[in-house]
């Protein structure tokens, strides 16, 4: 690993302690292996205290902290990497998502809007606060976030899924057409890779194909992969309806 290597060359150097704490949380999040935790929290704690890191030991620490639900600690430590880099766009979406999580909303959307405000021209703030809005169930505030993401980063797939996902969900089916099509065409491998689920999937539904609501057969219309995954096709079920769509995506 490239952090390991630069700290062999120099043990303090904080940024590449406060990389591979972030690295072995990652590796956590993938295993559920709680020594990557323990790991990752030493590596995170060396970098603050070495003090040559900038903001980066502490996003690690509130990383870790959000992960490990002390949201009170992970709002600390981002509010500690803000002060000193105002400019982080990491820290200052760290902050907004640990306040969200400590159920701070009114504070993580003033935090959201200061990250959008601060970086105009960043799709990852947009679709940070597009999350936000979703997760709130503003699906208005989402689907405005999430066109911004597609005209800041029209090569990329994600803020396409999140609006094609977003218009599925709030029934504005035609809408959605485009750009799930869209998000597909720009990377067709990512729904075939391991543990991915479309997010207008049925909860526990893993193939493309949706019936709305609980997965019954209803007058809307539902998600249907085409052959190889490279096209998505939306047609409509009658209501009443017992047609079983194709699982052989």
């Amino acid at each position: 690993m490239l952090f390991r290597s630069a700290l062999k060359l120099d043990p303090n150097f904080g940024v590449a302690k406060a990389s591979l704490g972030e690295a072995c949380w990652r590796k956590y999040a993938i295993t559920k292996d709680k020594r990557w935790t323990d790991k990752a929290k030493a590596e995170c704690d060396a970098a603050v205290t070495l003090g040559n890191a900038g903001a980066a030991g502490h996003i690690c620490l509130g990383l870790v902290n959000t992960g490990a639900g002390q949201y009170r600690e992970a709002v600390v430590q981002f509010q500690r990497a803000v002060e000193l880099e105002p400019g982080n766009e990491s820290a200052a979406i760290g902050l907004a998502s640990a306040l969200e999580h400590e159920g701070a909303i009114d504070d993580a959307e003033r935090a959201y809007q200061r990250v959008v405000d601060s970086h105009p021209q960043s799709y990852f703030a947009y679709n940070s606060m597009g999350g936000f809005y979703y997760r709130r169930s503003d699906y208005e505030k989402a689907i405005q976030m999430f066109q911004k993401v597609t005209q800041l980063a029209p090569e990329g797939y994600v803020g396409y899924l999140n609006l094609g996902g977003t218009y599925n969900d709030v029934g504005r089916f035609l809408e959605a057409i485009e750009p799930l099509k869209k998000s597909v065409a720009l990377r067709p491998s990512y729904l075939h890779e391991p543990g991915y689920v479309l997010p207008w999937t049925a909860p526990n539904e893993r193939s493309g194909c949706h019936l709305p609501g609980s997965g019954q057969a209803g007058s809307q219309t539902v998600c249907d992969l085409g052959q190889s995954g490279r096209g998505t096709i939306l047609r409509r079920i009658p209501a009443g309806s017992t047609e079983v769509l194709s699982h052989g995506c």
